[in-house]
């Protein structure tokens, strides 16, 4: 987000950025006339921008004589080029031999400025094309030589693939965005100028019935089968297209892989729709031979792949398919294939079997995109290993991991552009050793054009989804390529889209980009994009939501587990995020995208020009609001309504009745938009439906309000004739200088005289306060005076009537109502026992004689840091310290560590002290490595863990390694 001062400074950029230059140069623009097309694409589009900022440009295929008054640009690959690699040489900059690297360097030689853009190969030289064009652009006003600044550069990540799927619409339609040229030149310099170096087609998809036929029969036809797949001249015409995409895409530096996702001869997907059943053996000779073919007759596809997990095909049947198909192939290519539903073995018998370099995609986060590094290390639900990286990490490996990244789980609707969240991101693709991602599009299963605002909004301002999308696919390949991407590059691309109102605009994006995503990861439905789209669908009831399991529970506190840890005054409650954090954390992205947008509005305003793409956005965020709204007042309810369950305050219930009628409210407001914006929508994967509206959704809200009647009446009918109080207990009271409210119910006499007491620990008297009666029937509060100062206090409330007396805390468990709070079904790390015990704890508490209350103004956890670890014994165990600082002293460091792959469980052990403010455990460790976090509590509820999940990724790794080449022997 920006502070005022930079949108000030984001301000002057812009009044820079559009002026004119102060002097038009004559610029002579190299590039070796053997380049090959990437060089030359770059160039092309280097003097483009170079026109357009007023320079005149004269190209050159041969260097030209240095001397005069000019500006001479080389672009060219420095292993083929010698002018430009000469140039750069005598610059000072210095090249990466890393593939796609590039480096722009400046000399001044007898009056004229010689710029260097050289690269490592074709792309690092288109590349640096694009660089050099972007300065210029930057820096409109300054000359060349000052634009084009000496840099280095290399990728972050080797693979930046983007994952499009194609269509069984679009191959049938002669209309389509897949047989139009003009739709591929744009896509492609989009993901070229994003610095994308592989389109990753996955197919085929068909979009209504959500199936995924096998690509061949839309491509090829058998000269031993003939009877399978489409007509001939279909599938040739379909093939030549597929080939001029290739070669678009490797013009512009990308290269193409093709995954067919399904083994049959039915165009559908279904067996029983194929012209026969084929058996096994002519299954595979089939497959052998469409491998063989579409390696020959695609002389320029990079890679080859399919899917394992889905097929229902035996290890011996891809060597018999694929494996032999590749052999059989007139030259080598790479193979890849998907890893979800495989057997880890299994894979790498097939990865063993093939003589060249095997690729495998693993799914990132299952198929949402909710948290920027790798949540799912841990079996939490049924066949999550499967949904992560299992034990792939380990060594020794045959095959490269590339991260798939399925965001078109969390993603099918609202633009998204969060920089920070992709650099975050970005950086973590480097775990297990990864070589890189490809990246689902918002299209993947939804149509490429316009299929979302109605046609009368006035909002359609765009032909083709990815122009709509644009910021999504730059900033996840620019970031990719490096996370340390200024945030100038972001507000020049802005700028030349929203003019001065770019940083209002760019800062309402991203704030209104991190909505979706915690909705996500908070109210995480399950691991499938089949289970969950956070940007359609209620989220379920709010019995559901007292029971929801977030993406990563090792930072997010469960919605019962918050209860349960609060009632048993867990000095760790407030380490992982609370329900309530997550609820203000998307009213704050809200708040801050709709004042951002309203900035922008203004200033778009003042210009008098109609901005249609600026018009769409905000439509999206208005409706992104009011999503947010809804999401964050029922987590609020449901956490009211825990609270009811487990205590029997009505208060509890009352405030989960209002905050449920807020979130309807929200809801409400949230299908206004959509009726005034949106057309009826595609999602037949989740809504199963292909005219989705949120007001048809919102008709099971009506089912919180009954089951909130229902509590009420449970509640009547169990709450006992005698007198009793149901309370939830205060234990820590952040406000040293402001009055405690305490409230309470008090049941089964009339009239109640209720009272509470309490006094300072240690005193001998408690002062007694009178409950007064609040508005609700049953109810009563009171406030403890200001304490101007920490303090340790003791309570308890004593109701009387008609003789009968109760007192709270009564050396009673907690009485709660006739449902449970929580569920244990969805647990697989031993939770069962674990919430029995919390269980334990919890009536332990409510057992004492006085509830315990702590008044301070001290809201500061520990001061983690300095986390470390050391291998010991060859490899045998690893020796883990941090360093841990609190003014209220420490009360506990417990270090949480587990070995990398993702099927085993987390363990905890206690961390002793052994100097003044260093903790230390040590653990067993072996070849796989490990993933290790510690959270620390001080003596006044203050908790921490380290490192913050809302700044980094919330482990740190030890590395494994190759048993049979163990370094640390």
């Amino acid at each position: 987000m920006f502070r005022a001062g930079k949108l000030q400074l984001c301000a002057l950029l812009f009044s820079i950025l559009l002026c004119a230059p102060v002097s038009a140069e004559q610029v002579t623009l190299y590039t070796a006339d053997d380049a090959d097309a990437p060089v030359k694409h770059g160039a092309a589009y280097l003097a483009r921008v170079l026109v357009s900022a007023g320079h005149e440009v004269t190209a050159a295929t041969s260097p030209p004589p240095v001397g005069g008054a000019r500006t001479v640009i080389y672009v060219g690959d420095a292993t083929r080029d010698a002018a430009t690699a000469a140039l750069l040489e005598d610059s000072g900059a210095a090249l990466p031999d890393e593939a796609e690297s590039f480096a722009v360097g400046t000399v001044k030689k007898e009056g004229a400025t010689l710029i260097a853009g050289a690269g490592s190969d074709a792309v690092g030289a288109m590349y640096a094309a694009y660089e050099i064009a972007e300065r210029i652009e930057m820096n409109p006003a300054a000359p060349l030589e000052r634009a084009a600044q000496t840099g280095v550069f290399n990728p972050f990540v080797k693979i930046r693939a983007v994952n499009p799927f194609f269509h069984t619409q679009a191959f049938e339609d002669a209309g389509s965005w897949y047989y139009d040229v003009d739709f591929w030149a744009d896509y492609l310099d989009l993901l070229s100028r994003s610095r994308y170096n592989l389109l990753d087609v996955h197919a085929m998809y068909d979009i209504v019935t959500t199936r995924f036929p096998n690509a061949y029969l839309y491509l090829l036809r058998s000269g031993e089968f003939p009877e399978v797949g489409i007509p001939s001249g279909k599938a040739d015409l379909n093939l030549k297209m597929f080939n001029r995409i290739i070669a678009m895409a490797k013009e512009r530096g990308i290269r193409t892989s093709l995954m067919s996702y399904h083994a049959s001869w039915s165009l559908t997907a279904r067996e029983e729709d194929a012209p026969r059943r084929p058996s096994d053996e002519e299954l595979a000779a089939y497959t052998r031979e469409m491998v063989r073919r579409i390696i020959g007759d695609c002389p320029d596809l990079w890679m080859i792949g399919f899917r394992i997990g889905e097929s229902g095909r035996s290890e011996e049947f891809f060597r018999r398919s694929y494996i032999a198909g590749i052999k059989d192939a007139a030259r080598p290519v790479n193979m890849f294939t998907r890893t979800w539903l495989a057997a880890p073995d299994y894979v790498r018998e097939i990865a063993d079997a093939y003589p060249g370099r095997t690729y495998i995609e693993i799914k990132y986060n299952g198929e949402h995109l909710g948290l920027p590094y790798h949540a799912i290390t841990s079996p939490y639900k049924t066949s999550a290993p499967s949904y992560s990286y299992e034990n792939y990490t380990n060594y020794p490996r045959n095959y490269k991991i590339v991260w798939q990244i399925r965001a078109n789980g969390t993603h099918r609707l609202f633009r998204w552009g969060d920089p920070l969240f992709a650099a975050r991101t970005a950086r973590s693709l480097r775990f297990g050793d990864g070589h890189g991602f490809t990246m689902e599009p918002f299209t993947s299963y939804y149509p490429m054009t316009n299929y979302i605002f109605r046609k009368d909004s006035g909002l359609d301002f765009f032909k083709w989804d990815h122009e709509r999308n644009w910021f999504w696919y730059f900033v996840w390949g620019r970031t990719a390529y490096d996370p340390e991407t200024r945030e100038e590059v972001w507000l020049l691309e802005f700028g030349k889209r929203f003019g001065a109102a770019a940083p209002n605009v760019l800062s309402a994006l991203t704030a209104a980009s991190r909505i979706v995503p915690l909705i996500y990861s908070y109210r995480c439905l399950g691991l499938d994009h089949r289970q969950m789209a956070p940007e359609y669908e209620t989220g379920g009831t709010l019995d559901d939501f007292t029971r929801n399991l977030p993406l990563d529970i090792n930072v997010m506190r469960p919605i019962d587990e918050y209860v349960r840890h609060y009632l048993f005054r867990s000095p760790f409650l407030n380490a992982k995020m609370s329900p309530y954090e997550a609820a203000d954390l998307l009213d704050e992205y809200a708040n801050r995208a709709a004042e951002e947008t309203a900035a922008a509005e203004r200033t778009i305003r003042q210009s008098g020009a109609r901005n249609p793409e600026f018009e769409s956005l905000r439509a999206e965020i208005e409706t992104l609001k009011h999503l947010a709204a809804y999401y964050s007042n029922k987590t609020r309810a449901a956490a009211a309504l825990a609270f009811f369950r487990e205590t029997g305050d009505l208060n509890d219930l009352f405030l989960a009745k209002e905050l449920a009628g807020t979130a309807i409210g929200a809801w409400e407001l949230l299908a206004e938009a959509g009726d005034r914006y949106f057309q009826p929508l595609i999602d037949t994967l989740r809504m199963h439906t292909t005219g989705f509206t949120w007001r048809t959704e919102g008709e099971k809200l009506a089912e919180d309000m009954k089951i909130l009647a229902e509590e009420e009446k449970r509640f009547s009918e169990t709450a006992g004739d005698g007198l009793r109080i149901f309370h939830r207990p205060v234990f820590y009271w952040r406000a040293s200088g402001e009055p405690v409210p305490i409230t309470a119910t008090v049941t089964g006499g009339e009239p109640v005289k209720a009272s509470l007491f309490y006094r300072e620990k240690g005193a001998k008297d408690f002062t007694e306060i009178p409950l007064a009666e609040a508005v609700n029937p049953q109810t009563y509060a009171a406030q403890i005076p200001p304490m101007n100062r920490d303090a340790a206090l003791e309570y308890y409330i004593e109701a009387v009537s008609g003789g009968g007396k109760a007192v709270f805390p009564g050396g009673k468990p907690y009485a709660g109502t006739a449902k449970p709070g929580f569920e244990i079904s969805d647990y697989a790390d031993g939770s069962a026992k674990n919430i029995q015990r919390e269980l334990e704890k919890m009536n332990r508490v409510a057992r004492e004689k006085y509830v315990r209350l702590i008044v301070t103004s001290d809201d500061s956890p520990p001061e983690i840091g300095q986390l470390q670890a050391r291998v010991l014994d060859g490899g045998g165990k690893a020796a883990i310290t941090t360093r841990v600082k609190d003014d209220s002293g420490v009360e506990s460091v417990v270090l949480y560590y587990k070995l990398i792959p993702s099927q085993y469980l987390w363990y905890h052990t206690e961390m002793k002290k052994t100097d003044a403010d260093l903790y230390s455990a040590e653990v067993l460790l072996t070849h796989e490595g490990l993933l290790y976090y510690v959270a620390a509590a001080d003596t006044r509820g203050n908790a921490a863990m380290y490192p913050d999940f809302r700044l980094e990724t919330p482990y740190r790794a030890l590395p494994g390694w190759d048993p049979a080449e163990n370094p640390h022997r």
